[in-house]
């Protein structure tokens, strides 16, 4: 009769001489049962049973899923985060920037073949959801694979020997501006505006409940990959105005170049600007100098083009003599000159003298034509446009009737974007908000807001007040600075950081003050063109994505920007995704 604490066994099994009482000659043996390793024999046991499941899984392949990727057009280069369930690496799949997360499903020995079942079927069924979901506060799912067999991972002894033979992987959209996590971190010392706050949890919620409602739907529960895999840092995104600048930014690689002064390079041409109209008469008289100075920023780098429209308005043209008709003309055709100028640059490319990008292929340089509107002091030419002082007689009504035609006029006129710049009072940028509100103006914008210490523009707003107002805005599509000293742009960077979501797009002068009563430009020994692109970086760091310059740089500050950006953007990305 046994003891509870024995069992029998056959001679040939692997539990032979571990507790065997008698010896090996008997047909029947006895076992102390305490004495059995069993951790070690279930682990032999389901390390056995994997490599039957694996085996049976290539033998019969199911059909392949909607989602599933081509590995071979997969190019992975460096590491950019790595996690509990797997690594992150930048890459390119099918000519698009996209962030691949290689998981470990644990099969060489660390999981039951119970569990990595149960892994990929719950796999398959989140992955099923997710590339079904098109929300602005949800990554965009890109594909995903079963497999690694075909996958090229960047060769390293610690990748070689961290991954199992049979890992599986997750592409998706390649997000440059961080995590949440960090934006919360960088402004850590500073209280974020209440308007900020409410953004983020609005944009969360959104991201949240759609993916709570199609999981639901989907009867997925939401207690695996989507949080188990640590999805969740970078599947919700903060919410995005529209998609021209996002998607333009992600052709660019991230960021992108604005061309720098054009007053300054048509100066340099023989241009005589101190007359108020100066941009019509280069309009008029020497359009190919117009053409000439955008074709030198495009050779420098730059994905943007300004028009010659900022002090170009119909009342200035009128009280030279021009008609309205004429006027209207010369603002259009600012913009054609521009458009002109990508033209020429776009076929010179195609004869040979192409960009390439970081995969090293061929392609054609995303350029955007902003069209210029400068503000009410640029038309009256008096310095006021860098003071903000226009007068008890000038109110919101009086600034929208300014403005009104000549906007209507330029977003009409074949321009990507209205570059509404150099705005040096909320009084002009609550003008300018109700104005792309009206009817018959539909086209994306920025603001540009100028600054004389960092803190506040000319009129003595606050920096973060104007930038709310810009904020409300739905078609604006950046928020920036410019005609600024490049020593304030960093803090100026900052405090609207702590405002809005919107790229921030920055295109400081060259740290020279302009004297409006004698109309010249006094140089600055505080600041150098060295000093500006070295600023670049740190501009970069605090979170705008749009660089160049404004008065008084030139094709060579574009250059030396452009080739920062080039040398930073080949380092490893500081993007997390938990």
């Amino acid at each position: 009769m046994e003891t509870p604490n024995e069992i029998k066994a056959s001679p040939g099994n692997n539990l032979r001489n571990r507790g065997a009482v008698g010896n090996d000659s008997k047909k029947d043996m006895i076992f102390r049962a305490d004495r059995i390793d069993l951790k070690n024999l279930d682990i032999q046991l389901e390390k056995h049973l994997s490599r039957v499941w694996s085996r049976n899984i290539e033998k019969n392949p199911k059909p392949k899923e909607e989602w599933e990727i081509e590995l071979a057009k997969l190019e992975m280069s460096n590491v950019i985060a790595r996690g509990a369930y797997g690594i992150v690496y930048k890459g390119i799949y099918d000519g698009q920037d996209v962030a691949v997360k290689v998981l470990d499903w644990g099969e060489d020995g660390y999981a039951t073949t119970a569990e990595t079942s149960a892994l990929r079927a719950s796999f398959r069924q989140e992955v099923g959801v997710w590339h079904k979901l098109n929300h602005p506060n949800v990554t965009k799912f890109v594909g995903a694979s079963m497999g690694t067999t075909n996958l090229k991972i960047p060769s390293s002894a610690e990748m070689e020997n961290s991954l199992p033979q049979r890992a599986c992987c997750v592409v998706v959209e390649y997000l440059p501006g961080g995590t949440l996590k960090q934006y919360l971190f960088r402004n850590r010392r500073r209280k974020l505006a209440i308007r900020v706050v409410v953004q983020l949890a609005l944009d969360l919620s959104r991201g949240f409940y759609l993916l709570g409602s199609n999981v639901e739907s989907s009867h997925v529960p939401l207690n695996h990959s989507y949080i188990s895999f640590s999805y969740m840092g970078s599947l919700v995104k903060k919410g995005t105005s529209s998609s021209l600048m996002t998607e333009f930014l992600e052709k660019c690689g991230g960021y992108a170049v604005v061309d720098g002064g054009f007053a300054t390079e048509l100066e340099r041409h023989g241009a005589d600007i101190k007359d108020p109209l100066w941009s019509a008469k280069c309009l008029i008289t020497s359009p190919h100098l117009v053409t000439k100075v955008h074709l030198d920023y495009l050779e420098s780098g730059a994905n943007i083009i300004i028009t010659a429209s900022y002090q170009a308005t119909i009342q200035g043209f009128v009280a030279k003599g021009l008609s309205v008709g004429e006027a209207e003309s010369l603002l259009r055709r600012s913009v054609e000159l521009s458009c002109e100028a990508r033209e020429i640059f776009y076929n010179r490319c195609n004869k040979g003298s192409w960009d390439f990008d970081h995969a090293g292929k061929a392609s054609r340089r995303p350029v955007l034509v902003a069209a210029s509107v400068g503000s009410y002091g640029a038309y009256l030419a008096d310095g006021s446009e860098y003071s903000g002082v226009y007068g008890d007689s000038v109110s919101k009504e009086s600034l929208k009737d300014f403005h009104r035609r000549r906007v209507q006029i330029l977003a009409k006129s074949g321009a990507d974007l209205i570059a509404f710049e150099t705005i040096p009072n909320k009084l002009e940028a609550e003008a300018y908000v109700d104005l792309l509100e009206e009817d018959g103006i539909d086209i994306p914008a920025w603001f540009a807001f100028t600054s004389k210490d960092g803190v506040t523009v000319p009129s003595g707003e606050s920096i973060i007040e104007c930038a709310e107002v810009a904020d409300s805005c739905k078609k604006l599509v950046a928020i920036g600075i410019n005609c600024t000293a490049p020593r304030y742009i960093s803090d100026l960077v900052i405090s609207l950081r702590q405002v809005t979501h919107k790229p921030i797009i920055v295109y400081p002068n060259s740290g020279e003050v302009y004297d409006g009563l004698n109309k010249k430009w006094i140089k600055s020994e505080e600041e150098s063109e060295e000093d500006f692109v070295s600023y670049v970086s740190r501009w970069r760091e605090e979170g705008a994505s749009l660089f160049g310059g404004c008065c008084r740089t030139t094709p060579n500050t574009i250059k030396a920007i452009t080739n920062v950006l080039s040398c930073e953007s080949s380092a490893p990305s500081k993007l997390k995704f938990w």
